[in-house]
């Protein structure tokens, strides 16, 4: 079992080859990966702040259609494998009408996965869905606005399990397969009225916790 902090660092250093997508968010887009994704943005809205967890941080802000996307990848495929998304949030202001979509793969396709986030002052919401709007797992915690949470959401031998602050709160089977066929979108965001910050956000292609956990207290090496 891949348990602990999450491996931060491979050998010599840098990102290890399961890391296949890790956005630093100091200031710039930069897949700090090895695998070095190409990543653009469309529509306004997005911004960085000096409120980080590490560093950095990526602002999203209320408004219409908007969103941050890297086109398909093999090494965003991962059939019907492990696999974590973890980043860190913090909620700003919004209504839990809103929503910020991570998504791999096409939505309304067959291979696609996405997680929402959504907020009010009290409570947050997330959810791992699949691309025909299946919901595999729904969670909600307290918000405690002004305070970075760790979020993790993991497949593990076809279980996802969603980790709020390295706490299991609940999950769910899904062992459909998982690829990135129409490409990725981050913060993807239609008529939203959420304003947060994100930090460390990584794609990885295992199961980095498969069980209660201590979040990172460093970013990621990259």
């Amino acid at each position: 079992m891949k348990t602990g902090l999450g491996f931060w660092k491979a050998s010599g250093g840098g990102p290890d080859t399961d890391t296949r997508l890790l956005l630093h968010l100091d200031g710039d887009l930069t897949d700090a990966s090895m695998y070095a994704h190409p990543m653009s943005r469309t529509g306004p809205g997005f911004s960085y702040s000096a409120t980080a967890m590490f560093g950095q941080s990526l602002q999203t802000v209320n408004g219409n259609l908007a969103y941050i996307s890297t086109p398909a990848s093999p090494n965003l495929n991962f059939g019907t494998g492990d696999f974590t998304i973890d980043f860190w949030y913090q909620f700003t202001s919004g209504t839990t009408s809103s929503n910020r979509r991570f998504s791999i793969g096409s939505i309304g396709g067959s291979t696609g996965l996405y997680v929402t986030v959504a907020s009010a002052a009290s409570n947050t919401y997330i959810a791992a869905v699949q691309s025909n709007n299946t919901t595999i797992k729904s969670v909600s915690f307290p918000t405690l606005a002004g305070t970075w949470r760790h979020v993790a959401v993991v497949r593990s031998a076809g279980d996802i399990t969603i980790y709020v602050d390295g706490e299991a709160l609940g999950g769910g089977t899904y062992a459909g397969t998982v690829n990135s066929t129409g490409g990725c979108m981050f913060w993807e965001r239609t008529n939203a009225n959420m304003t947060a910050l994100w930090d460390e956000f990584r794609i990885s292609s295992v199961a980095r916790w498969t069980s209660d956990f201590t979040p990172p207290s460093a970013p990621y090496a990259g």
